[in-house]
């Protein structure tokens, strides 16, 4: 018997076999009424307000400098009120200061009198690359 009749286990990577997708969540908000009809896009934390320091700006004078938070964490995103003077409303119930809540698709946030959606694409990436490297071992034929 060679070494060419038995049949050598390797070890593989079982993730890499199975279907390989990447999802990549993206998410935004669309104003639908208040002061602009614009849909601003949500990044991993996105501090909404009315000014400075906050990432996404809205010019309404109903929401606080820094209002509210909408946060991704573990392919789920969240929405916290920042303490705001006009409060956060979500599907119209009001949030409790600093307490995370789940955001879905569709989903509507009121921002002191600005009401928006809250809109979310799963995306799949099907462009993974696997990468086999082989490694040379001796072939001897023994007779």
């Amino acid at each position: 018997m060679t070494d060419l009749d038995n049949t050598q286990i390797l070890s593989a990577d079982e993730s890499l076999l199975q279907d390989s997708s990447i999802i990549e969540l993206e998410a935004s908000l669309k104003i639908i009424s208040g002061t602009d009809s614009n849909t601003y896009q949500i990044g991993k934390e996105t501090i909404i307000g009315r000014g400075n320091p906050s990432d996404l700006i809205i010019s309404a004078p109903s929401l606080s400098k820094q209002h509210a938070k909408v946060t991704l964490n573990n392919g789920q995103y969240f929405i916290t009120d920042l303490g705001s003077s006009n409060k956060t409303f979500h599907n119209k119930i009001q949030l409790q200061p600093n307490v995370c809540y789940a955001l879905h698709n569709g989903d509507e946030l009121k921002l002191g009198d600005v009401v928006c959606l809250f809109q979310e694409q799963k995306q799949s990436n099907k462009n993974v690359s696997i990468c086999l490297i082989f490694t040379q071992f001796s072939m001897e034929k023994t007779f």
